[in-house]
């Protein structure tokens, strides 16, 4: 009997300290995890390492490195490509982007969009933000930098009378972003967050490929970043 009561007592004893174990584990919560619009920052990811996209529509990978959220070959499709898992064989005309989720979003999700000619216009949600941009290097822009309103919510093709967020070279059918253009979201939610983006390219791995012009888009490489 005093043998069986040792054997109970040891048992009782390992079967709380797992209990306490879970618990700690259940309360600690990683430190981005922890990040909300609400102060700024997205839900995830929670590490440096580039990490995929998990919304069923969406490929590509996203990182976070010095507060600043790093997206790359983000698009969206339908039809997986069977040669390459990290690709859309069928990609959708328009991409939808969540930055409350740090993911792809869709038509009721998203806080900005891509559409249009090679679905190159950056479309902010207009219930959610004001759209501005400034000619200031993206790591140089902070919440009092001067800004200029986008009444259209739309920025895309930069022309002699349009601004726009990419030159299009005619020559060789590159499209290439314009240099220090910062997107700027200013939130219309009472104590929302502001950001501001940079779009880095359209191409895959940022870098045109296809002959003789590159075909390998829209598989965009962008920034984004709470402002302070």
């Amino acid at each position: 009997m005093k043998n069986f009561n040792i054997k109970t007592l040891a048992i009782a004893v390992v079967t709380l300290s797992v209990l306490a174990s879970c618990k700690k584990e259940n309360s600690t919560v990683p430190a981005d995890a922890k990040l909300s619009t609400a102060n700024g920052l997205a839900v995830s990811p929670v590490t440096s390492t580039p990490t995929a996209f998990t919304e069923a529509t969406t490929k590509g990978t996203i990182a976070l490195v010095s507060g600043v959220y790093n997206v790359r070959n983000f698009h969206q499709g339908t039809v997986a490509d069977l040669t390459d898992t990290t690709k859309w064989a069928s990609k959708a005309s328009t991409y939808y982007y969540s930055i409350v989720n740090s993911d792809g979003g869709n038509s009721t999700t998203y806080d900005f969009k891509f559409q249009g000619s090679a679905t190159g216009d950056f479309v902010v949600n207009s219930d959610k933000f004001d759209l501005y941009y400034t000619d200031v290097a993206f790591g140089s822009v902070s919440g009092s930098t001067s800004r200029t309103a986008l009444t259209g919510g739309v920025i895309g093709y930069n022309t002699g009378t349009t601004i726009g967020w990419y030159n299009y070279v005619i020559s060789n059918h590159q499209v290439t972003a314009v240099a220090n253009r910062t997107i700027i979201l200013i939130s219309k939610i009472a104590g929302g967050a502001n950001y501001k983006v940079r779009i880095n390219s359209i191409y895959y791995n940022a870098t045109p490929a296809g002959t003789p012009y590159a075909t390998n888009y829209p598989f965009y490489s962008l920034d984004y970043q709470r402002l302070l």
